[in-house]
């Protein structure tokens, strides 16, 4: 869990896609997939699916920001593209059990 000072999920999610495609150190070969807005919770929060690197190095990821008194809270999970069906219940259940205090 990483906590970031933010106002607005949306504009986070921008912020992180950003930062992934200018980062190759961290994120070759970046391919953004979509930001979805939703609620976590009952809070405003919105989720970052990407692709980095390419052939057998292929990752996914999906990384969510919930914002909460001014901070965004973030978590995500990331793998090898080939297992993104298999991630995808453990990011589910991230998001479901996501709780402030």
């Amino acid at each position: 869990m990483n906590v970031e000072s933010g106002s607005n999920a949306h504009r986070w999610a921008e912020v992180a896609a950003a930062n992934l495609k200018r980062s190759s150190a961290v994120c070759d070969s970046f391919q953004l997939l979509g930001i979805t807005d939703l609620t976590v919770n009952g809070s405003p929060a919105s989720k970052l699916e990407y692709t980095c690197g390419s052939g057998d190095q292929l990752r996914y990821g999906q990384w969510c920001g919930v914002l909460s008194n001014r901070k965004v809270y973030t978590f995500y999970v990331t793998g090898p593209s080939s297992r993104a069906a298999e991630s995808a219940p453990i990011y589910e259940e991230l998001q479901r059990s996501f709780r402030f205090g």
